[in-house]
């Protein structure tokens, strides 16, 4: 059943995967860069496992200072 999330995070790289990357990889076929130099995304298991999620869910992404 679909939710409401808010998830927190000090990672830029989890944040600005969700909020600014991960859209682009899906567009390009879970490939990163340009042309020819057009790579497979890193990790691109767990990042297709969260889109799914994603999907499903409302989720609000927080990012917050490490320690």
């Amino acid at each position: 059943r679909p939710c409401g999330v808010e998830l927190f995070t000090d990672s830029q790289y989890v944040g600005k995967g969700i909020s600014e990357w991960l859209p682009k990889w899906k567009a390009n076929g879970w490939r990163r860069g340009r042309g020819k130099s057009m790579q497979a995304v890193k990790n691109i298991d767990l990042w297709q496992r969260l889109d799914g999620l994603l999907q499903r869910h409302r989720v609000i992404f927080r990012w917050v200072a490490g320690h």
